[in-house]
C-alpha cells in the first residue's frame, strides 16, 4: 500500500516541475520583451541623433548587415588556389 503515497509524491513532484518550467519561460519571455523595447528605445535615440526615423534606420543598418553577409558569403564560396 506504498504505491498511493509514492504515486501521489510523484504526482506533485512533476507538478512542481511543470510549473517552475512554466516560470522560467514566462520570465523569458518577459526578459524578451525588455529588451526588444530597449532596442526600439535606443534605435529611436540613434535616429533622432542622425536625423532620420527609426524605420529608414532600421532598413539602412539590416540592408549593410545583408551586404556584409552576402560579401561574407561569397568570399568563402571561392575555391582556393
Amino acid at each position: 500500500m506504498t504505491n498511493k503515497p509514492l504515486l501521489g509524491f510523484i504526482v506533485v513532484l512533476l507538478l512542481a516541475i511543470a510549473g517552475y518550467l512554466s516560470y522560467l519561460a514566462w520570465d523569458r519571455h518577459q526578459h524578451n520583451l525588455a529588451e526588444q523595447a530597449e532596442q526600439q528605445k535606443a534605435l529611436a535615440f540613434d535616429a533622432a541623433l542622425l536625423g532620420t526615423t527609426p524605420l529608414k534606420l532600421a532598413a539602412d543598418r539590416t540592408g549593410k548587415a545583408s551586404e556584409a553577409n552576402q560579401a561574407i558569403d561569397a568570399s568563402e564560396r571561392m575555391p582556393l588556389r
